[in-house]
């Protein structure tokens, strides 16, 4: 059966490769493609909402006015914008319409059918004029703005000529008058030619426009001239923008609802390859985005667009270096931002081209059912970064002549030759689509396949040959047609250098001897090692010409600035063994701070008895920073082999028992590439940083740098994994092979071999084989009573099992404490580094954490104690105790020696005391139990003396020194968690304890009993300190207050005595008060009633009438019922002064009413008053003998003369 007969469609059929959105006047070829048009589900999805958004903007208005479609190369985004502008135009094609014709590529079944075929129904509702071409290749459309771009366009649909200011300025003008078709008719006549031939080139017609227009329009334009500075003049002040262009669209719209009354009228634009015009020029990128803008805005609905790009929309903004502010503004207004994916173009492919009829998938499955191996075997590229389709016995047949895998890289590979140099551009928009290219090889490959048997399959060269004419670029195309007559090769070694280059620039996919194999394997029948051993040879001929690189097990095609490159490495591999050694520790064994070494060695650590040991690693005789353990890895690599014999290894490992040396094996590949790689590595540096470099070379030196280096390296790695895999271990005089084993790694191999060794150098280890996971958390636990409920803890047996007494043979403990003992014996100092050294070197190995929470454990038993700097702590609760436990660094120079047994008189003595403190005598002679009882005193005293300190800190009550100093001993006491010590501390602290323990049981009962009592004594005490001065006539009262201050100052308030006379003394007092209190009212009243008197005498002789008086009375009313009421003795101290003080006022209150009443008659004049004074009257004495008899007589003058004075009298003495 020959392959053209498998097909369901024949293959002869004509596929168009191109898809032009403007073409729309060959009938046939639009029913075609609408026809031919595979609507796979996202089609369908994307197509329902385009539909019913546009038909819903017939009825109301919307600033969603946009569709953006992206996708690459092939994906149909030419196919959908073309689609959607034939079905909004739905203009009649070979007499059906455009939608009827679509209903027929609806799906039955499909979940979208219903909802698009009745938005289909609608569309003859409105006439909508599609305005679709591509952007990218209008004439000189990178030189002018869009707003000039699409006016020119808009104007040359309307028929006008492509002179933009003669369209703009003369036959709008026209058209709006209704007189075009008479403009054009007569630029007819004029010339003699057909207006469609003269509007292509107006300028050379440039006579007979002017003519025609000065005869149509003779009161506007009378000549040639006038009518040529109105279109100079127009030019010099062109204001084209797109608020313009949609002004211009609006209006041609407004005419169009006029003729048409009732049926909206609607433009649509498309613009295709949008995006190809932007390319990364943000200036372009914002004049679309005001164009949509502009639309959203003024059109409301009545003019839309449809844009193409092969990015998303994020992805045009990210090149054209936008804001993301502005796509989420502009992105509101497209209505669906579609992407067209692989998945859609390979079914589209499937569909129009490549689905097999019943005999054709039978063959083909018989075929994969006979050689489904082979064919996965060089049908699946190997390796690959980014998943590829498989060759599945579904995908064979779906996709012969073709592997599955190379429908999926035809768009890559076109992106790739696009971006590296290709004729890209001036393609895009227009370039044959993936169905083109797959349709073109089957058709005009380089083999007959339609003729041919199903047997051949498409090798991957077949894409470069149809890709050669259009998107190759010259100098590679000559550099490869040069191949055979340049090396002496074959066509093989031509093809070879084709799909190097073609994947040149995907690096997901390892460019290997076998991948190369796979993609020129031609024949369903061959096997992967005959293509292999074909395509070595060939690499290896292009190898020799310098065509061709070798970098680790991959291949690279070499081009321009490649070559150069590959010359200067190839020069460099010649460099000194030294310069290899060198480079091989700095970059594989040391790395810049890195550890690469763990990379191919595989270990980081070693095992035994499933717990990890550190160990110190040599490599090359070179130690490796960083490392450091008891046991040394003593490592010889493929590379140090050469000058290593291995009997002197032997003969060093029986002195060097704690080393284990590895051997690796030889690997022929390793000094290749290492030299390669430290070349390459030299030579992109200079590249890179040399500025006299092109671009293109320092961008070559990079990718070199991401891509090839990184290959090499891992090259390198393998190889001294390999090495590894195949070497020896030495151990004390004794070589084993490490062994090899199906499916485990080489640094997996030797770890598990060196755990083997480890039980030889370990001897103590199996005895505390524990590993303390959380150290924090297990010495805190056992610091505060609570280490044998912790998990760590009980591993390490340090407890009985079930409780908190240690574990006499417990080895962790007796091995320390022994230790700490003979180093002590014998007067050395131990510190907490030295202790930890001791457990963690062989023949031990045990955990340093362990160690650590044994200290713990020992010292909360008071049988070891810390110091630091000298001072011994033997606290557990003291910080800076627990921080030599917790933090490695400070147990590291902390001094750990073995405590001394407590003395029995010291039990003794801290039992009596506490027996005569508590007179409980049910108290043990022994540590423990004077700790326990202390515990109980302890609570019993603070729980009294909380509320006593709360309660005379309100009250004032002073606290004595013996009750503050008494509790703080007792907290001192109470911190010591440490039997032994604890007894310690009660013996030198009996004084502060027993007067602590006296003084909060007084002032606790003193409390209880008279606390209410001690607050009213304070209180009357504030009461009489203020009227002091007032009672000096009571001396009861000053002698209480004084001996209330006597014994609070002593702090004395709670001595009985001292309790009882001030109880004494605030009664005497309390008597006196009242006594001074009712003295006190009883003056008040005598000032009140003589104030009275006093004023009323003065109103009779003023001639004031009584109602009057009363009310200048009020103050002295309320002063007078205050007597009785009031009860605070110092305001009835003071009561009878205030009512003195209000007489003046209530006189001066009748002399200004009298004033009133009586006038001046005489302003400005006063009137005299004269009072005549007798001075024999004030003379008791006729004869004076003495001074003070003449004072006498002076003064009593003195003051009735003032007096009268101070009331404006005139004085005449007789």
């Amino acid at each position: 059966m020959k392959i053209e007969e498998i097909f369901e469609i024949p293959i002869s059929d004509k596929i168009e490769a191109v898809i032009k959105v403007a073409e729309k006047g060959d009938e046939t070829k639009l029913a075609a493609e609408i026809g031919s048009y595979v609507v796979t589900p996202l089609i369908e999805k994307i197509l329902d909402e385009f539909l019913d958004h546009y038909t819903d903007s017939f009825r109301k208005d919307t600033t969603e006015v946009g569709v953006w479609i992206s996708g690459y190369f092939g994906s149909g985004k030419s196919h959908l914008a073309k689609i959607m502008g034939l079905l909004s135009e739905n203009q009649i094609i070979k007499g059906v319409t455009a939608c009827e014709r679509f209903e027929s590529r609806i799906t039955t079944g499909s979940n979208y059918r219903d909802s698009i075929i009745r938005s289909l129904k609608l569309m003859n509702q409105c006439d909508t004029e599609v305005l679709a071409f591509n952007l990218n290749t209008i004439q000189d459309a990178k030189k002018h703005d869009l707003a000039h771009l699409l006016l020119s366009q808009f104007y040359w649909s309307r028929g006008y000529c492509t002179n933009l200011t003669y369209a703009r300025v003369i036959e709008a003008e026209v058209d709006r008058s209704g007189k075009l078709d008479d403009l054009h008719q007569l630029v007819e006549t004029l010339s003699g030619k057909k207006w469609e031939d003269i509007r292509k080139n107006p300028t050379f017609f440039l006579k007979y426009f002017y003519e025609a227009a000065c005869t149509l329009l003779p009161e506007n334009f009378p000549n040639a001239d006038s009518l040529k500075e109105s279109l100079q003049r127009a030019e010099r002040e062109e204001l084209v923008n797109v608020a313009f262009l949609v002004q211009e669209c609006l209006a041609y719209l407004k005419r169009k609802e006029l003729q048409h009354p009732g049926q909206p009228q609607r433009l649509l634009w498309v613009l295709d390859e949008t995006g190809q015009w932007i390319e990364a020029n943000k200036g372009r990128l914002s004049a679309v985005q005001a164009f949509i803008e502009e639309l959203a805005i003024k059109g409301q609905g009545k003019i839309m667009a449809i844009v193409t790009t092969h990015g998303d929309m994020g992805a045009i903004y990210a090149e054209a270096r936008a804001l993301d502010t502005e796509m989420k503004k502009i992105a509101g207004r497209f209505w669906i931002k579609p992407t067209l994916t692989t998945e859609n173009i390979e079914l589209v492919l499937e569909e129009r081209l490549l689905k097999k009829n019943h005999g054709g998938e039978k063959l083909l499955a018989d075929v994969y059912s006979r050689r489904g191996g082979g064919l996965r075997s060089i049908g699946e590229l190997a390796n690959t970064n980014q998943k590829l389709p498989d060759c599945t016995d579904t995908s064979f047949i779906k996709y012969y002549p073709f592997f599955p895998y190379q429908i999926h890289l035809i768009p890559e590979i076109v992106k790739s030759i696009r971006s590296k140099g290709g004729h890209g551009e001036q393609m895009s928009g227009s370039t044959r689509t993936l169905l083109g290219i797959v349709h073109g090889i089957l058709k005009a490959g380089r083999r007959p396949y339609l003729h041919s048997e199903v047997r051949p399959m498409v090798s991957f060269d077949e894409f470069y040959y149809n890709l050669e004419g259009s998107e190759i670029s010259p100098d590679v195309k000559s550099d490869i047609m040069r191949i055979v007559s340049k090396t002496g090769g074959s066509e093989l070694t031509r093809q070879v250098a084709e799909v190097l280059y073609l994947v040149r620039e995907l690096p997901y996919i390892p460019r290997s001897l076998g991948n190369i194999s796979r993609l020129l394997a031609s024949d369903i029948e061959e096997d992967l090692p005959q293509i292999e051993a074909r395509v070595e040879q060939e690499l290896a001929v292009l190898q020799d010409a310098k065509l061709v690189a070798k970098s680790g097990d991959e291949y690279e095609y070499l081009t321009g600035e490649k070559r150069s490159f590959e010359e200067e490495v190839a020069s460099l591999m010649t460099m000194d063994p030294t310069d290899k050694e060198k480079g091989l520790t700095k970059y594989f064994v040391k790395g810049d701070g890195k550890e690469p070494y763990v990379e191919w060695l595989g270990i980081a650590t070693l095992e035994y008895l499933g717990n990890r040991f550190p160990f110190t690693l040599i490599i090359d005789h070179t130690p490796v920073t960083g490392t450091s353990g008891s046991v040394t890895l003593d490592l010889i690599t493929p590379y140090g082999r050469v000058a290593q014999k291995e009997d002197s290894i032997v003969q060093n490992s029986l002195t060097s028992q704690n080393t284990l040396f590895v051997v690796s094996g030889r690997v022929q590949e390793l000094e290749q590439n290492l030299t390669r790689y430290l070349a390459m590595k030299t030579v992109a540096e200079n590249w890179r940083g040399d500025s006299s470099k092109s671009e293109e070379a320092r961008k070559l030196a990079r990718e070199r740098e991401e891509n090839d280096l990184k290959k090499l390296r891992r090259a390198v790695m393998d190889d001294l994994a390999t090495g590894l895999a195949g070497g020896t271990l030495i151990f004390r005089g004794a070589k084993i092979p490490i062994p090899q084993k199906t499916g485990m790694k080489p640094g997996d191999a030797l770890r598990s071999l060196c755990g083997d060794q480890l039980k030889s150098i370990y001897t103590q280890y199996d005895r505390v084989a524990v590993r303390v996971k959380d150290d924090q958390k297990a010495i805190r636990d056992v610091v505060s009573g609570k280490g044998a409920s912790n998990a760590d803890v009980r591993d390490l047996n340090v407890y009985d099992i079930g409780s908190s007494t240690l574990n006499e043979h417990a080895a962790l403990l007796s091995e320390v404490s022994g230790y700490l003992r003979s180093e002590y014996m014998q007067g050395r100092k131990v510190t907490g580094k030295a202790l930890m050294k001791q457990f963690e070197e062989p023949p031990y190995g045990w955990d340093s954490n362990a160690i650590r929470v044994a200290v713990a454990a020992l010292v909360r038993e008071g049988r070891i104690e810390i110091s630091i700097g000298n001072r011994p702590f033997r606290n557990l609760d003291d910080p800076e105790l627990l921080e030599a436990l917790r933090i490695k660094t400070k147990f590291d120079s902390s001094s750990i020696a073995p405590a001394g047994e407590v003395d029995t008189a010291d039990v003794t003595t801290a039992r009596k005391f506490l027996i005569q403190l508590t007179k409980k005598k049910n108290i043990d002679e022994t540590a423990p139990a004077i700790y326990a009882a202390f515990d109980e005193i302890y609570q019993s005293v603070t729980s009294l003396a909380k509320p006593v300190k709360i309660w005379a800190s309100g009250s004032g009550l002073p606290i004595p020194t013996t009750f503050s100093e008494g509790l703080i001993a007792f907290d001192d006491v109470f911190s010591i968690t440490i039997p032994s010590q604890r007894v310690i501390e009660i013996v030198k602290n009996q004084d502060l304890l027993s007067q602590g323990y006296k003084a909060v049981h007084e002032y606790a009962t003193f409390h209880t009993k008279h606390g209410a009592t001690f607050v009213d004594l304070k209180e009357f005490v504030q009461t009489l300190e203020g009227i002091l001065h007032y009672a000096t006539e009571k001396p009861e009262i000053d002698e209480f207050v004084s001996r209330y201050k006597e014994a609070t100052q002593a702090r004395k308030v709670v001595d009985p005595t001292v309790w009882s006379g001030l109880i004494d003394g605030k009664n005497k007092a309390d008597l006196a008060l009242r006594e001074l209190i009712v003295d006190w009212k009883e003056k008040a009243r005598d000032a009140a009633f003589e104030i009275r008197s006093v004023v009323i005498d003065k109103a009779k002789g003023l001639q004031i009438e009584e109602e009057f008086v009363e009310g200048l009375l009020t103050d002295l009313g309320k002063c007078s019922q205050m007597i009785d009421a009031e009860t605070h003795p110092v305001t009835l101290a003071v009561l009878a002064g205030r009512i003195s003080g209000l007489q003046l006022g209530i006189i001066n209150k009748l002399e200004d009413e009298y004033k009133r009443r009586h006038p001046d008659p005489f302003p400005g004049v006063r009137e005299t008053k004269l009072e005549k004074i007798k001075v024999a009257d004030f003379i008791q004495k006729k004869r004076i003998v003495s001074t003070g008899d003449w004072d006498q007589v002076r003064d009593s003058l003195d003051k009735k003369v003032k007096d009268l004075l101070k009331q404006e009298f005139e004085v005449e003495l007789e």
